[in-house]
């Protein structure tokens, strides 16, 4: 408790130091940001895990010095701070002393404006985790109560928000009733990762299949995070009518893909992979590997998804995308007529025609997808998203 307090009193002392909160779920985009302005400014960071559903204490232990996001610097013992599970008297206390906090969440956003902490000088950045248009453009009624309590806020001007692309500029615009000016098209920060090769996911591809180089890679990420029913052990991959694990593993097998699957962080379900070509991405394997999804998409082919934020980063690789039916489906067809146009597979026949086509015989993508990622992925100079965010802190705090 004292070293708590300690860095309290740090805080407050450092008066010339710009004070950055940054609220996240450990969600990485968050941690880019972080990660960067520790390399690249004297600001303190101030991060507080707003849910500790995902809390790790092997990971996430500061009281014995080890930091949740970097490698090793000297800096960030006297300029990175984190917080869990905190008081509310100290939650008060670094809102109402920061200069600038970040969400990575909107809900983050009234989360701070309920408390009433913040001073009237505080500017609010809205980076958001991922870019799925249903979660903004096309509000359920849960979600636009969450956004009805942002428009009562009487400094709205305060609230600044990053997007992507000019289509994503005026869905926020609207959602939040907000102003041109207040919404900035400088990239999606999670983007600035997807192109990048490193040694660590080609050694973690190696562990999982020594010969990986030698297939076509298909990343399968679905979304759906509730069990359809109690009574079965393992769910299908896939909810076709027609789907047979066998008869797909030897249409990977015969052209030699593999099928990696990604569950969603919050799916509890267990899926049958037991097929020579299909593996399983444990969670825990990646978080000890120290990589993301993300960091496999320069090395795959191809992506199937559903209604997965994913869909955005993955256009930016400028390869294959299919949709495929799932229980969460039904998010991707609230915008697809109207945003993305794309046929879903609701087959297996279906899908294995959508691979040889796509990856076997053509692997380029369609005119129409490249028509979709110029509307949502706009700016698509990733590698300059994290220095142009750098400049508008520096900005808003004027």
């Amino acid at each position: 408790m004292y070293k708590f307090y300690s860095n309290l009193k740090n805080f407050f002392s450092l008066k010339k130091r710009t004070k950055v909160v940054v609220l996240s779920n450990f969600d990485f985009n968050a941690n880019i940001l972080i990660e960067f302005l520790i390399e690249n400014s004297n600001y303190e960071i101030h991060h507080l895990c707003c849910h500790p559903f995902e809390f790790n204490n092997d990971l996430y232990e500061f009281h014995n010095n080890k930091c949740p996001l970097f490698k090793s610097s000297s800096l960030i013992k006297s300029r990175y701070f984190f917080y869990h599970n905190i008081n509310k008297k100290s939650y008060k206390f670094i809102l109402q002393n920061a200069d600038i906090v970040v969400c990575s969440f909107f809900q983050h956003i009234i989360q701070i404006l309920d408390s009433g902490y913040l001073s009237e000088k505080t500017q609010i950045i809205n980076i958001w985790h991922g870019f799925p248009i249903r979660n903004i453009g096309y509000l359920c009624d849960g979600e636009k109560n969450f956004t009805a309590k942002i428009l009562s806020y009487n400094r709205t001007e305060n609230i600044h928000h990053v997007v992507p692309s000019k289509f994503y500029q005026d869905l926020f615009i609207k959602a939040f009733c907000t102003k041109e000016k207040f919404v900035y098209i400088l990239g999606n920060i999670r983007s600035s990762i997807i192109k990048n090769t490193n040694n660590i996911a080609d050694t973690y591809l190696k562990k999982i299949h020594k010969n990986y180089k030698n297939y076509k890679i298909i990343l399968f990420c679905p979304t759906h995070a509730t069990r359809s029913n109690d009574d079965i052990q393992y769910l299908p991959l896939f909810i076709y009518q027609d789907y047979n694990i066998k008869e797909f593993n030897d249409f990977l097998y015969q052209n030699k893909i593999l099928l990696l699957l990604k569950k969603h962080n919050g799916d509890t379900n267990n899926y049958d992979c037991n097929a020579s070509n299909i593996i399983f991405l444990n969670k825990k394997s990646l978080k000890n590997a120290k990589i993301v999804i993300q960091n496999l998409f320069y090395y795959s082919d191809m992506l199937i998804t559903d209604a997965s934020s994913l869909y955005v980063d993955y256009l930016l690789c400028n390869k294959p995308i299919l949709i495929t039916s799932t229980p969460d489906t039904y998010k991707f067809k609230l915008i697809s007529d109207e945003v993305i146009k794309q046929d879903i597979i609701t087959t297996q026949v279906q899908l294995m025609q959508q691979i040889q086509s796509n990856i076997i015989t053509q692997n380029k993508i369609s005119a129409k997808q490249a028509e979709i990622r110029d509307l949502l992925c706009g700016n698509t100079e990733y590698n300059l998203v994290l220095p142009r965010l750098k400049k508008l802190l520096i900005k808003l705090k004027k």
